[in-house]
């Protein structure tokens, strides 16, 4: 199965006070609220691109990321 995983959400607190959930594979912002129990709801609901995470790693520079 394709959507084997989900994804981990960081929650960063705005200037605001409102909350934002930001998706660590695609990196994109799933929601803001003001109430950060409130970012669960869009959390589950969300599925990554494939394609807009397909171009992300085929566009990614990962020499600049290897330690030697």
């Amino acid at each position: 199965m394709i959507h084997d995983f989900k994804p981990i959400f960081r929650h960063s607190l705005n200037a605001d006070n409102a909350f934002d959930s930001i998706c660590s594979s695609c990196l994109q912002t799933i929601s803001t609220e003001m109430n950060e129990a409130d970012l669960f709801q869009h959390e589950r609901d969300h599925e990554c691109d494939p394609m807009q995470l397909f171009e992300a790693s085929y566009f990614t520079d990962w020499s600049r990321s290897i330690a030697i």
